[in-house]
């Protein structure tokens, strides 16, 4: 079942019963009510019903050894394989979902091809240094590559990685691509990266909001998730439903983590939030050049809000702040002393042995004029795909990568969403319904990636409210760097 048509049934659902059932322990808008009538009825595209062919007929590759190196997130940001499985190679059929799911995906790529696929899970250094010697010494050690979204930046800069563009892929319009993330990796028209479904690691690396069930029952929020539905799900309104919640729980006349709040994150609430609210850093405006938003009156009343919210130490708890471990913000959320807990969809995973009934909503809207959700992916773990510069066969490179993303689409993300997300850590039908939202509201920021003159780190750590001067001051460098963002794409090959 394709994931719109999982999500307008449930919809459907929730619309038609407001009843809350517990789990213990690509476009911008929710689809239309046409849409939606359309799969009820049984009207469904070809493209919902149909699996999409990818004929590799007479293709034979004599056992080349198609090398792939991964950006290692169970090293540097300690994920569990045990939990997420590597989404890049399997080495055996364990009876784990998503560990046999990309197991076979590789075997059926390798048997259709006659290829062999070998991956290498490496850091930031081992990546970088790696493909300097492999560049300078014009040998292919690599055919693809999948390095989180922070060191894109320094990969294009040092001259390491192809313009896509070149590759004549068959089909880039097909659903395993990521257009929109694709249509913002395309800078001053050449496309030093893609998103694609071959990797699931960007996946879990976006933004959702968990809240409470029992405090939510205890506190009479009533049905959260048509709260959604109904555009109402808004910063003020969690404001509002967490308000009672606040408490200095040990009455020590301090908050801290001994104490309950309407919100729980960490620094980067200032990128959650602003891209729930549909404002990037920086936009790509249609014809590849890159230009500051920042500094639009959105932008700034957006981030002047969100400023105050993260200063109301009674209101939102920033573990940073307090030095606190991922895990314990996560056992604040589980004890029921946090109302909205905002984290990866990746926290599924350290929260499914909660007792307490949690449900997941997108990211809630600046305000109700906002015409759609936005949802923030996590640029310091989540991946994409590139190619070396010196790849020596682009239209074999070409057909093995797009097959992978080929059998990734059916294969592996399917039973992501539906087998891993829709039933084994949520068992939830309207947090499915809600997923679906955030998968079809991603945003990706060229600013944000590429970080002009630091400004996500001096961002996420500002603590002046005077959100117009502290942009006026940073705007400058930040267009100077844009600028010679441009000058160095134009130079390369």
């Amino acid at each position: 079942m394709s994931k719109k048509r999982m999500f307008s049934l449930l919809l459907c659902a929730i619309l038609m019963s407001s009843a809350v059932t517990g789990c213990s322990g690509g476009g911008d808008t929710v689809q239309t009510s046409a849409e939606t009538e359309a799969v009820v009825s049984g009207n469904e595209t070809e493209a919902d019903t149909e699996k999409i062919a990818f004929d590799v007929t007479g293709i034979d590759y004599e056992g080349y050894e198609f090398r792939v190196w991964n950006f290692d997130n169970y090293k540097v940001n300690t994920w569990d394989p045990k939990d997420i499985p590597n989404d890049l190679y399997s080495t055996e059929l364990t009876g784990d979902v998503l560990n046999d799911a990309v197991f076979t995906r590789n075997k059926n790529v390798e048997e259709a091809l006659n290829i062999r696929i070998t991956v290498e899970d490496r850091d930031d250094g081992t990546m970088d240094t790696g493909l300097q010697q492999s560049v300078a010494g014009g040998s292919q050690d690599v055919d693809i590559l999948f390095p989180r979204f922070y060191c894109m930046p320094i990969y294009v800069n040092k001259g390491y990685l192809m313009d896509l563009n070149r590759v004549d892929f068959r089909d880039t319009d097909a659903p395993w691509w990521n257009a929109e993330a694709n249509d913002v990796l395309n800078i001053y028209g050449k496309q030093f990266g893609m998103v694609s479904d071959i990797t699931y690691q960007d996946k879990v690396c976006t933004i959702v909001t968990y809240f409470n069930k029992q405090m939510a029952t205890d506190y009479q929020l009533g049905d959260m998730y048509e709260t959604v539905i109904n555009n109402e799900w808004t910063l003020d309104n969690l404001l509002s439903m967490g308000e009672a919640v606040s408490a200095d729980v040990n009455g020590d006349g301090a908050y801290d983590i001994n104490d309950a709040y309407p919100l729980s994150c960490q620094n980067d609430a200032a990128y959650y939030l602003l891209h729930g609210g549909g404002i990037r850093f920086c936009e790509n405006d249609g014809k590849g050049n890159i230009v500051l938003s920042l500094t639009s009156e959105q932008a700034v009343s957006g981030l002047q809000k969100i400023y105050e919210i993260m200063g109301n130490q009674q209101m939102f708890f920033n573990r940073q702040s307090f030095g606190v471990s991922l895990q314990d913000a996560v056992n604040m959320f589980c004890e029921n002393r946090v109302m909205f807990l905002i984290r990866p969809i990746q926290s599924l995973f350290l929260m499914r042995n909660m007792e307490a009934d949690f449900g997941i909503l997108p990211v809630p809207k600046l305000n109700e004029n906002q015409a759609s959700y936005g949802t923030a992916v996590n640029p310091h773990a989540a991946t994409f795909m590139c190619w070396p510069v010196i790849a020596e066969d682009i239209s074999r490179s070409a057909v093995i990568t797009e097959m992978l993303a080929w059998e990734s689409h059916y294969n592996v993300i399917d039973p992501l969403y539906e087998n891993i997300l829709g039933s084994k850590l949520i068992r939830d039908d309207g947090a499915s319904a809600m997923l679906d939202v955030v998968f079809d509201s991603i945003i990706y920021d060229i600013g944000l990636i590429w970080n002009f003159n630091d400004m996500g780190t001096k961002l996420l750590t500002n603590k002046d409210t005077n959100v117009a001067s502290l942009l006026a001051g940073m705007s400058g460098a930040i267009e100077a760097e844009i600028q010679k963002l441009q000058e160095t794409v134009k130079d390369l090959g």
